[in-house]
């Protein structure tokens, strides 16, 4: 029974919780209503890191470097309606708590800030379209 625990013992003192069950590529389903609206997915610094037509799943990251979260804006375009913008900003992750819990000092100061896994996006944005003329579909 020792035997097998120690080694799990080390796993956790090595590592961090949230790298171990999660990282730092999140999908998030972008939407939009009316759906069929094109959409640019931008990073802090104005980058498009992603585009398509809603809805779609795309992956993002959710750090941009140690202790950095990463946050991004999405602008929605559709013929007749008005543009739309929608930001999507990381949180913690929950499972990143777990080092409290677990002792992993080296997992809550070095590992999960360093693989970004201690950062979380939203699983899905969703984009309000207003039609041109003022009114909704």
């Amino acid at each position: 029974m020792i035997k097998l625990g120690l080694p799990a013992i080390a796993m956790l003192a090595v590592t961090g919780c949230a790298s171990i069950v999660s990282s730092n590529k999140n999908t998030v389903a972008v939407q939009s209503n009316p759906a069929g609206a094109d959409f640019v997915v931008a990073n802090d610094k104005g980058q498009p890191v992603a585009l398509g037509t809603t809805p779609l799943t795309v992956t993002l990251l959710s750090s941009t470097s140690y202790f950095d979260s990463a946050d991004y804006t999405v602008d929605f375009k559709k013929p007749g309606y008005k543009d739309g913008t929608v930001k999507i900003e990381s949180g913690i992750n929950s499972w990143y708590w777990g080092n409290v819990v677990f002792g992993a000092l080296i997992g809550f100061l070095i590992v999960d800030p360093a693989t970004g896994a201690m950062y979380e996006l939203p699983a899905s944005v969703s984009g309000n379209l207003v039609k041109a003329g003022g009114e909704n579909e």
